[in-house]
């Protein structure tokens, strides 16, 4: 290892410098660009830009190990620098386009042609070609770059060089000379060169040092930098597995991740995982981390050491595996997390439900219950079904994971554990959930509880619920309409503000007829308000034109301009309490307990219990050993329904 300080002479003296094809992109923004300039127009002070670790190859070429970023950024300056001047301030008798050609390009030999030299600094694929076409531009080719075509979906690369053009096309000549000058004074000593040479420390443990240390790196960087620098380390120079590496990392990595800006933009997009953020891409890094070697604890914070610790386990072939199942699980994670997200959030776009499209449908609660802590076990079973979402085993699992979800859900019990859960069902499948939680006497939710809960639900609760219910209708072909879509608005029956129309409905509580203006009668009525039976799904126009209307003028609604119920029967939850309309005028309490009643006997069609199976030996077979069994039916001990209705 030597080091020395150097200016950006250096570069003159080099044949080229090679960015590692596993590096990541390019990603300066405008704030150090801004800063970059800066250092180089104040000229009493000369800037210092921190270290280059570069490690030595062959014939005076070398890797950059660090410092991509800012040798990107000081070239692609300097080319706008060029750019910038007129025509006749960067001839040969300048030696200014002399200067740039000698720092930015390389020749074999000193005779070649510059038309047909390389890039300086040869970067890594994810940006080779915008790099490439900027240094080339007027100085390879007479084709200049139009500025007007960069826009914010253009690549950093090429919005840096844009940036640097418009501010200095406003400088006098005098003032980009200086510049340049400055920038390739051979007596300012701008960084601190470091050369690796073989034997010395291993140049990927200096750059996670680094970068870690100055939080530079994202987890995603440091897992892929460790992942295809392990790859190539196991090829021992050997090049049919070199070259087997580099068409990995295309076709598992770049292509998938950062094969445009778009798809860079999305896997940089950040979700929200507990209290703190973290990117898609993280985020599936941490799924498969659980699938692959998952413990009863957050992986989170320790991800990235995970991923070191299990990689340094394995030999070449592992290596490759666990390459290409990154590769796949990210076009699952696409297809049925992401895609879905992104429909959801997006106006204008229209996404479809219906019953028997079970995986959708999981991944919508999931979604709007904002429980991520299960996608793991989710990547994990469509992976194994290798994405056959009409697998009978896959739909049974989701049921079940589904019916748990929806029941905690409604509960007041807290989701602190489901992380714990996740790995536990990843290890010992699905039915843990069965045995753990629906069959535990102290910690079940049992289908008494469940009707409990549905009498107080909360709103963004209910209407998942009662879309779900909906969908459930609709599974049978003679529907009218079978698909819909998630874009309806909750609606109270009885609204909230039911003093002004609704005082002329009677309360009767068990044969009793309280007078809703008492503080007894407005502690019941808006006990029952809350209650899934006074609550359904309208379109959000319609539930702002009923808003508190009487029961009578919700149905029918209230003048030309003032649409009711009857309006909007395309829901059969909604088409019901029409039809009921028609023959009774009156929606009180007695009403929603017995529309609480219906929905609460279809909740349990939709999300049963799965009580664990036991297996019974003939002596302990009959309900008579159980003294809390024995007094009912066996028709009533298999329906929870007939079971909750037996009970005194």
């Amino acid at each position: 290892m030597r080091a020395k300080a150097k200016s950006l002479y250096f570069l003159g003296e080099c044949n080229q410098l090679t960015v590692p094809f596993f590096q990541r992109r390019y990603i300066w923004k405008e704030k150090n660009w801004e800063e970059l300039l800066n250092s180089f127009m104040n000229k009493s002070v000369v800037p210092f830009l921190g270290s280059l670790i570069l490690k030595e190859e062959r014939g005076n070429n070398f890797s950059v190990i660090d410092g991509q970023q800012r040798l990107t950024t000081i070239t692609i300056l300097a080319k706008a620098i060029y750019d910038c001047l007129p025509e006749k301030s960067k001839g040969l008798e300048s030696g200014v386009r002399n200067c740039t050609q000698n720092f930015l390009f390389y020749r074999k030999n000193a005779i070649d042609s510059f038309m047909d030299a390389k890039v300086k600094v040869e970067h890594s694929k994810n940006d080779r070609a915008d790099y490439e076409r900027i240094l080339k531009a007027t100085l390879q080719n007479d084709e200049a770059i139009d500025t007007d075509t960069i826009n914010d979906t253009s690549s950093n690369i090429l919005r840096c060089y844009k940036y640097y053009v418009e501010l200095l096309k406003k400088k006098s000549v005098e003032t980009l000379i200086g510049l340049y000058s400055s920038i390739f004074d051979r007596e300012r000593r701008i960084f601190v060169v470091i050369v690796l040479e073989d034997g010395d420390v291993n140049e990927q443990s200096i750059f996670d040092t680094i970068n870690r240390a100055g939080e530079k790196l994202t987890i995603a960087d440091i897992i892929k930098n460790n992942l295809y620098k392990h790859l190539l380390a196991k090829c021992k120079k050997n090049p049919d597995q070199e070259r087997e590496v580099n068409d990995c990392y295309d076709q598992c990595w770049e292509k998938v991740f950062c094969c445009d800006q778009k798809t860079s933009d999305m896997w940089d997009e950040k979700r929200s995982f507990g209290n703190v953020k973290h990117t898609n891409l993280e985020f599936l890094l941490y799924c498969i981390a659980c699938i692959k070697w998952g413990e009863d604890k957050d992986m989170f914070p320790d991800l990235a050491t995970v991923y070191e610790k299990e990689i340094a386990q394995m030999d070449y072939g592992d290596l490759l595996k666990l390459a290409n199942e990154i590769k796949e699980y990210a076009a699952i994670f696409t297809k049925y997390i992401q895609d879905l997200k992104r429909d959801l959030e997006d106006e204008e776009k229209s996404v479809y439900f219906k019953y028997d499209d079970h995986v959708n449908r999981l991944m919508l609660i999931l979604n709007k219950f904002k429980v991520q802590m299960f996608y793991p076990y989710v990547l994990m079973r469509l992976h194994d079904v290798d994405q056959n979402d009409s697998d009978e085993q896959l739909i049974s699992d989701f049921k079940k994971l589904e019916s748990f979800i929806v029941r905690r859900k409604i509960s007041t019990r807290g989701t602190n554990d489901y992380t714990s859960k996740c790995y536990q069902i990843i290890q010992n499948g699905i039915d843990y959930l069965c045995d753990s939680d629906f069959g535990n006497p102290d910690g079940k939710i049992t289908d008494f509880d469940v009707k409990q809960y549905l009498s107080n639900t909360k709103d963004d609760t209910a209407k998942m619920i009662l879309f779900c219910i909906e969908l459930y209708r609709r599974r049978v072909p003679a529907v009218d309409v079978k698909a819909l879509e998630y874009v309806y608005t909750l609606e109270h029956i009885m609204p909230k503000k039911w003093e002004k129309n609704w005082l002329d409905v009677a309360i009767d509580d068990n044969g009793s007829i309280l007078n809703p203006s008492s503080d007894e009668g407005k502690q019941f009525r808006d006990g029952a308000i809350q209650s899934i039976g006074n609550k359904t799904l309208l379109t959000g126009s319609l539930n702002s034109s009923v808003k508190n209307a009487a029961f009578s003028k919700k149905i029918s609604g209230d003048g030309e301009h003032k649409p009711g119920y009857e309006a909007h029967t395309l829901l059969l939850i909604t088409r019901d309490i029409v039809n009921q309309a028609r023959n009774d005028t009156v929606w009180d309490e007695k009403h929603i307990a017995s529309r609480l009643d219906s929905l609460y006997a279809e909740f349990l069609e939709l999300w049963p219990s799965y009580l664990p199976v036991v297996n019974q030996t003939d002596d302990d077979n009959d309900a008579n050993n159980d003294p809390n069994l024995s007094q009912y039916t066996e028709e009533e001990l298999a329906d929870p329904v007939k079971l909750m209705n037996a009970v005194p």
